[in-house]
């Protein structure tokens, strides 16, 4: 019998969230990420990047749906790999293409802004597979609560190596991407305060 240092709180938060400190990423806590996302593509409405990244996330979506038929018609699947294709194809037929897009982008701007808030690159993978998730509403499970007699909604986990696996096709499909739209951000931050630096220190020698 295997001993875990981790009590149950945290064994279940370890495999919920890929780490057993790391807290969920709201939509909330995502959203002024997201509106610099869309800013930056309204901004640069004409270039071809954001017709590329639908071009590779409906190519995606395409060998997805093949491989759900695959798997329809009898073809042994590993249970992890079928369960990511079936995600992808669960999210292309309920999201827009231009919504998983920006939570992608958004998620990978608020790890080079804020790189405290994943305790580790599975964790990352956990919450980007999460938040990308939950655009679909079969992520999404209703449930009766009795006590109080209201519906309430949870989220449907997946298994930890199915999380791995589509977090990695996420990743090779627009992390180049998010990595550098993350990095126009920083450097335009960084403009800005030279910027105001500049203008105070100028003001500073008004006499």
């Amino acid at each position: 019998m295997g001993y875990s240092t981790l009590c149950d709180n945290h064994k279940r938060r370890n495999r919920r969230h890929g780490h057993p400190e790391q807290r969920s990423v709201t939509s909330y806590e995502l959203e002024p990420f997201r509106k610099r996302v869309k800013a930056r593509i309204e901004k640069n409405a004409s270039n071809p990047t954001w017709k590329l990244l639908r071009d590779r996330w409906e190519a995606l979506e395409g060998i997805a749906k093949g491989h759900v038929e695959q798997y329809g018609t009898g073809v042994p699947y590993n249970l992890h790999q079928r369960e990511a294709w079936a995600n992808v194809a669960t999210l292309g037929a309920a999201a827009q293409t231009m919504d998983i897009i920006e939570i992608v982008l958004a998620m990978y701007l608020m790890q080079e802004e804020n790189p405290y808030r994943f305790k580790s690159d599975e964790a990352f993978s956990g919450q980007l597979v999460r938040r990308v998730r939950n655009l679909a509403p079969t992520s999404i499970a209703t449930y009766q609560d009795f006590r109080t007699n209201k519906a309430k909604r949870v989220y449907r986990d997946l298994k930890p190596r199915t999380v791995e696996i589509l977090a990695r096709m996420l990743q090779e499909t627009f992390g180049v991407a998010g990595l550098t739209v993350a990095k126009l951000e920083q450097q335009e931050a960084a403009q800005k305060q030279n910027e105001q630096r500049s203008l105070h220190n100028a003001l500073s020698e008004l006499v």
